[in-house]
């Protein structure tokens, strides 16, 4: 072989075996295996030869690449709150971690609601919702925790006597803050008795409640009929209530049935005030009466007395009462209104069958659904009451 020629052949040779061992420029790649762990060569695109997450990662300049929907539950929407390979999708109450996830996401939304979505509560007990005390209970609809409405809700959730204070602020009424009342074998006829006005041991009628009332103790349960007493409510630090049960009555006798003197603040539910020859009940002096499903019944001297006092009278039934007389000799049967307090309201009242005029006012009231018919000598509401009565009976007409 030429000399020359064997040299042209080496230096090919040479440079061919250079190329095998020609080193990358940082940045760039032709090849996955050219990209540090865990990240690829982009092949195509704006960003051609250059590494990227292999993930997708973030945006960098490649139309091709997309973002991942999220990298945390709290970047999800509420309806699809779980983050799941960098997806958002609903949780699922069965699958293990969920529950977890909805906590560490959102602790007010701390549960897996039947839609997908983390929620307040699910429980038909309403064991969820314990952390507000006046949202004590489970709203299925929205699972949320919402006030009570009513006294089964909260003898479902139980913990406590079964009632609800929907007149103040919607909690159930711990048994710590309920005296009872329920005349039967072996109850408390003094406050000295071991147990007083529990519910082992209630006292035998409501003037011992009264006098047993405390600031934190400042609801009377009443259980079945009960006989009056000379009890008047007048400390106003906390509103006093009254609720029955099991067809609770107040049968007083030659007594008042139910006194609120002011600045005294009544409420009373779920009860039957009857056979008082005096007045059923009366609010004087400045103090705040408020009745709520209530009967009063064949109380010989009338059956509503309002004294220069606030009244919101609702869904309750006045029948057979009377005749009272008011001053200034005026004669009356089922309510008496002098000088009204605000409010002064009548609302789903039926007024009925009294002994003379079924509503007298000294001045207009506010009367929304009076059904007052059937007062003896045709008057059922007087003129100055200002309050047009309804009929016939019906939802938006009378006790309900």
């Amino acid at each position: 072989m030429d000399a020359r020629l064997g040299l042209v052949v080496l230096t090919v040779f040479g440079l061919t075996a250079g190329c095998t061992e020609n080193k990358l420029r940082a940045g760039h790649c032709e090849r996955d295996t050219d990209c540090p762990p865990g990240q690829s060569c982009v092949l195509e695109g704006a960003a051609t030869f250059t590494c990227a997450a292999s993930d997708g990662g973030l945006p960098d300049g490649d139309a091709s690449e997309v973002a991942p929907e999220c990298t945390a539950s709290s970047q999800c929407p509420v309806e699809r709150p779980i983050c799941d390979a960098q997806t958002c999708r609903a949780c699922d109450s069965a699958r293990f971690g969920d529950g977890t996830a909805c906590a560490s996401r959102d602790s007010t939304r701390p549960l897996c609601g039947p839609t997908g979505a983390c929620v307040e509560c699910v429980s038909t007990t309403s064991a969820d919702c314990n952390a507000n005390l006046a949202k004590p209970i489970c709203d299925l609809a929205s699972n949320t925790c919402v006030g009570c409405s009513g006294d089964d809700q909260c003898a479902a959730k139980g913990g406590g006597p079964g009632v609800c204070m929907s007149h103040q602020d919607g909690r159930c009424a711990a048994d710590s803050e309920v005296i009872y009342v329920e005349n039967k074998a072996g109850c408390a006829t003094s406050a000295l008795t071991p147990g007083a006005g529990s519910a082992t041991s209630p006292f035998c009628g409501p003037q011992l409640a009264i006098d047993g009332l405390t600031t934190s103790r400042r609801v009377v349960l009443i259980s079945g009929p009960v006989m009056g007493a000379t009890w008047t409510v007048t400390s106003a630090s906390t509103p006093v209530t009254f609720v029955g049960r099991t067809a609770a009555a107040i049968a007083p006798g030659t007594t008042v049935g139910m006194r609120v003197t002011g600045p005294g603040d009544l409420y009373a539910r779920d009860l039957v005030v009857r056979n008082s020859e005096l007045v059923g009940v009366i609010a004087e002096n400045g103090a705040t009466l408020r009745l709520d499903h209530v009967t009063i019944d064949s109380n010989r001297g009338g059956g509503i007395s309002i004294d220069n006092s606030a009244f919101d009278v609702r869904n309750t039934t006045i029948t057979a009462n009377g005749p009272g007389q008011a001053g200034g000799g005026v004669v009356w049967g089922g309510i008496r209104i002098d000088a009204p307090g605000n409010p002064a309201s009548l609302a789903l009242v039926t007024v009925s069958n009294n002994q003379s005029a079924g509503v007298s006012c000294s001045g207009p009231i506010a009367g929304l659904g009076v059904l007052a018919a059937d007062n003896l000598g045709g008057v059922d509401v007087t003129s100055a009451c200002q309050v047009p009565p309804c009929s016939p009976a019906g939802p938006t007409c009378g006790a309900q």
